[in-house]
This record gives structure tokens, sequence and C-alpha cells, in this order.
């Protein structure tokens, strides 16, 4: 059940929620951490998705834009997939993967947070996704 009230995103959650809408049993090819903060830290600066990014603050201070909570899940995932590229393994999600956000996430979201996410999430496929 959808609700109305607004729902902050913590932590890794907004990492999450956008993977919950990635292809499911497709291998991914990513980008390099520091393109995808960056595809992060633009997104945030957008106003169409002020409510998704509300509890994340980017540090603009070093090399690249960096904000702890969204690093931290980010490198993680880097991470995996590294370690199945060197594995000779594809790196894909599983629906298994996707239940997170289906039944703890996706029922706190408003409507419009669910349109900013899911318009986000098409945004940081093309950004996150190598070619």
């Amino acid at each position: 059940m959808e609700t109305t009230e607004k729902y902050c995103l913590v932590g890794d959650e907004l990492i999450g929620a956008l993977l919950a809408h990635f292809p499911i049993n497709t291998p991914l090819h990513f980008q390099k951490e520091e393109n995808m903060m960056k595809a992060l830290w633009l997104a945030s600066k957008k106003p169409e998705y002020t409510q998704l990014f509300e509890m994340y603050r980017f540090n603009e201070d070093g090399a690249w834009p960096y904000c702890i909570e969204l690093a931290v899940a980010v490198r993680e995932l880097h991470h995996g997939y590294t370690m199945a590229t060197r594995l000779a393994m594809p790196y894909r999600f599983l629906e298994s993967d996707h239940a997170r956000f289906k039944k703890i996430i996706a029922p706190k979201l408003n409507a419009t947070q669910t349109k900013q996410l899911i318009l986000l999430a098409k945004e940081m496929q093309r950004a996150f996704l190598a070619n």
C-alpha cells in the first residue's frame, strides 16, 4: 500500500532502490566508481530528484564529489562486479536482489517519490552501465 507521506531514504536505500529497477538476469558492465558517484552528484542537483536525495550530502572538495552513504554502497556494488569479472563470471541481478526494495522500501515511498525513482533509475542505468 502506497503512503501519502514523504519518506526520507537513508544509507544505502537509494542505491538499493535504483538497482531494483535495473535489468534482471542480464549481464551488467559497470563504469568506474568515480563516474558512478559523479552521476549521482549531478542527479542530486536536479530539482526533480530533491525528495530522493534529501538526506544525502555531497562533499565537493575532493577529486570527485563524494557522499559517504552512497560511496559505500557504490564501492560494495563495484567490488562485487570486479570480483565476478576476475572470476570470468557475468555480473547480474537476480529477482532475489530486488526483494528488499519490494518488501521494505517501496511501500514507504509516496507517489511523487516513486515517479522520481523510476526516472532516476533510467538515468542511472545510462550513467552506471558501460556500453
